[in-house]
């Protein structure tokens, strides 16, 4: 009878299936056992800057060789209700690039329509930049449109907002047009 319960002791102490976030196929987490023997579960990683998440799928198992910039795992947790693998927050919002036309001795926007930002957070602050009034073909658009101004930039070379797509050439002609109208009434 001892025997019998050493060895459903040593059958129950085995390693117990780990519970890792998984996307569905609507892209929601979901948490799921691993089917294998796996140990860790794997999640994307935010990219540098302004760019967005990388293309690492939630999962189980181990990141690929030569992911870290990339892929992160943690260790995987045994039947729990959350997994380790948490939703990688961030805020995405969008702002306009800007390109100096040498036909028009002018900055234009580079398109239409705007770019998107991806930001660490999932309530991080919205800032968008656009060359001002100063900036020379030679000026630099930070981080095509996204972010506020360089911490080095000249004055009057560069302003910046804390809208979604406020940065937009049409914002920027509504604050300019009525700023000439005085001028040239006061001349």
């Amino acid at each position: 009878m001892k025997f019998l319960i050493v060895v459903a002791a040593l059958i129950s102490c085995g390693e117990a299936a780990i519970s890792c976030n998984v996307a569905d196929a609507n892209g929601d987490l979901q948490v799921t056992e691993c089917a294998g023997a796996e140990t860790t579960c794997t999640s994307p990683v935010k990219g540098a800057g302004f760019a967005g998440l990388s293309e690492q799928a939630y999962g189980c198992g181990a990141c690929p060789a030569d992911s870290a910039a990339t892929c992160v795992e943690c260790d995987g947790t045994d039947g729990e209700a959350t997994a380790c693998n948490a939703l990688v927050a961030v805020t995405s919002f969008t702002c306009f690039d800007y390109a100096w036309s040498a036909d028009d001795s002018a900055w234009a926007q580079t398109s239409e329509t705007a770019g998107t930002c991806v930001v660490a957070g999932a309530e991080a602050d919205i800032a968008c930049n656009k060359p001002d009034t100063e900036a020379t073909a030679e000026y630099v658009v930070p981080n095509a449109g996204c972010g506020g101004c360089a911490t080095d930039a000249a004055a009057g070379t560069c302003t910046a907002c804390d809208k979604d797509a406020c940065n937009s050439a049409a914002t920027f002609t509504l604050i300019l047009a009525p700023l000439v109208a005085l001028l040239l009434s006061v001349m």
